[in-house]
């Protein structure tokens, strides 16, 4: 019997990453969540083999199991796998151009190594996860990226806009320096795993 996968946030960017990883080989059933079911991405998924779509709101307790497709005697398990930030998010906040034409990365990390993943990335590592399950245990996906970038906390806190503090006290923990990640295991569950160069030069509709 084929195994059940429920994806949360599967009309997202990194939900979306790992259904799509999750539907390549028809291993699995899908079980693809999301608030508004009638919605145009919900319904493309809909399309997909092995996939349904079912409503369901972690913000609202009332959403019961069943509905996205589970009985209360089912034996459900969550792998929780730490990601870190994804490179799709750097072009709209923290890449600025100069006046030489010079792209510039400002994060309020310090010195510190900084660790990012390509979003579609995600997903394929995710899966590996689950093919293998019994190979890994207390997984932390990664790629570095070193930002020698001399930005302060206290400039940072002065941008406006929603979550700002949020990412503050990210950043804030960023640079003790805690924040370790396995780069060769994220590179084993995803061999075309993108580097920082790699994916600016896929993506370089980004920095136009």
């Amino acid at each position: 019997m084929s195994k059940i996968i429920g994806v949360f946030g599967s009309t997202g960017a990194q939900g979306g990453s790992v259904l799509r990883a999750l539907v390549k080989d028809g291993k699995y059933l899908i079980r693809a969540i999301t608030r508004n079911p009638k919605s145009e991405k919900a319904i493309e998924l809909s399309k997909l083999k092995n996939v349904t779509v079912h409503q369901a709101d972690l913000d609202d307790p009332s959403t019961a199991i069943e509905d996205y497709g589970l009985k209360q005697s089912d034996i459900i398990s969550f792998p929780s796998i730490r990601v870190p930030m994804y490179y799709e998010g750097l072009p709209s906040l923290f890449i600025k151009k100069n006046d030489e034409n010079q792209f510039l990365i400002t994060l309020p990390v310090g010195y510190k190594p900084v660790y990012f993943i390509g979003v579609n990335d995600i997903g394929d590592c995710v899966k590996s996860i689950f093919d293998y399950q019994d190979e890994y245990k207390n997984i932390i996906l990664s790629n570095p990226l070193n930002l020698p970038i001399d930005l302060s906390l206290e400039k940072f806190r002065l941008n406006n806009f929603p979550g700002v503090e949020d990412l503050a006290i990210m950043f804030e923990y960023f640079q003790t320096g805690k924040m370790i990640r396995d780069i060769d295991l994220a590179k084993k569950l995803n061999k075309s795993v993108l580097s920082f160069d790699q994916w600016v030069e896929q993506n370089k509709d980004f920095f136009k």
